[in-house]
């Protein structure tokens, strides 16, 4: 990350740079609290907030702070990626928002950090480097990401400790009970009844 954003500040010389954090974008109705138990496609969804999104962001912002001797914390922003035709809202902001926001926000190169993404597949290859590409170019931005971990040294490693010493305490998930966010956002699903959600 730290090399894509100085080789991103080098291009765009004095222009502005913003780094975007992303994840992949899920239906709003999986993550969504229900009264009682509902099964879609053979799946049951949750019963209560699921914390899938603020957990995404607070990777992201784990991430900007290992990085604050060079990354602002005014210019980084985190959007979802990669949503799906199944009908429904998704959970957002979408990347291509947020690039939008970004453009008329003054910057000039946007530096994509898939946090939800270990490896190279089609929402890297495709989403990231052709359509976000794409959407970047009509929009008059410079857009570039940081290569991702695939089989380097430093995921494999990562993953021994890992596997030998667990997750520190202070790095597990936020229990659902601190999170009023969640509820604050999405509505139980009981409510989208008959909205095609």
């Amino acid at each position: 990350m730290r090399f894509a954003l100085e080789r991103a500040r080098y291009q765009a010389a004095d222009g502005k740079v913003a780094v975007l954090f992303t994840a992949h974008a899920v239906p709003c109705r999986t993550i969504q609290a229900s009264v009682k138990p509902v099964e879609h496609h053979g799946m049951v969804l949750a019963t209560q907030p699921d914390t899938y999104a603020i957990e995404c962001k607070a990777t992201a912002k784990l991430i900007a702070k290992q990085m604050q001797d060079v990354l602002d914390e005014r210019d980084w922003y985190f959007s979802f990626q990669s949503q799906g035709l199944s009908g429904g809202p998704w959970i957002g902001p979408t990347v291509e928002d947020t690039l939008t926001s970004l453009k008329f926000a003054g910057y000039e190169h946007v530096v994509l950090q898939p946090v939800g993404f270990l490896c190279d597949h089609v929402e890297i290859l495709y989403d990231i480097d052709i359509a976000f590409q794409q959407t970047a170019n009509e929009l008059g931005l410079t857009i570039s990401r940081a290569e991702s971990l695939n089989d380097s040294p430093t995921l494999i490693a990562a993953l021994e400790d890992l596997v030998k010493h667990g997750v520190p305490p202070e790095s597990r998930p936020v229990p659902a009970a601190s999170v009023v966010e969640v509820l604050t956002v999405l509505a139980p699903i009981e409510e989208l009844a008959g909205t095609n959600a």
